[in-house]
């Protein structure tokens, strides 16, 4: 029996983060979104946005707790869309 310990279930960390921008062809802007899985460092996603509006970003999220289950947190760098802006320290991700 091994006394390492078990890693933490795929939906129990993720870290997600908009890699800059950079002009795509046709000269339209692309907001690379980036979500890791924290125990596998999985590239879950890597989403070209055309900004980094929450809409963008909860569809985003949508397809990725249908695809892999709801997470227990979320690791952010509170850069634009994930910066803490309610009351209670709650995101506009948060809860919707």
């Amino acid at each position: 029996m091994s006394s390492r310990p078990l890693p933490p279930p795929a939906a129990q960390l993720w870290s997600t983060d908009y890699k800059g921008k950079f002009r795509a062809r046709g000269g339209c802007w692309c907001y690379p979104l980036t979500v890791m899985g924290h125990a596998s460092c999985y590239l879950l996603t890597g989403d070209g946005c055309t900004g980094t509006s929450l809409p963008e970003a909860r569809q985003s999220f949508e397809r990725l707790f249908w695809e892999y289950g709801l997470l227990e947190r979320l690791r952010t760098d509170n850069g634009v869309s994930f910066a803490i802006a309610g009351v209670g320290g709650l995101s506009l991700l948060s809860i919707w």
